[in-house]
């Protein structure tokens, strides 16, 4: 039942790979562990939106860059 409780706590791209996560977690996983596991999946997923995040933010800088051919060239 821990096996299967841990494996639900599977997020984005690891959700894909349930049954993976499954069998790497066969064996007995006991409260602590269930925790640290919940606990590790819950930042992962915290710092997957904030790398997303700032992706999005350094995109919209860079094409700010972009959108503004020649802006400050000096033509000889």
């Amino acid at each position: 039942m821990i096996l299967r409780n841990s494996a639900n706590f599977a997020r984005r791209t690891m959700k894909k790979k349930k049954e993976e996560l499954e069998l790497a977690l066969q064996g007995y996983v006991n409260q602590h562990q269930h925790l640290m596991l919940k606990t590790i999946l819950t930042h992962i997923d915290f710092l997957t939106e904030q790398i997303e995040m700032l992706d999005q933010e350094i995109a919209q800088r860079v094409n700010s860059y972009i959108t503004i051919p020649f802006k400050n060239q000096l033509f000889l």
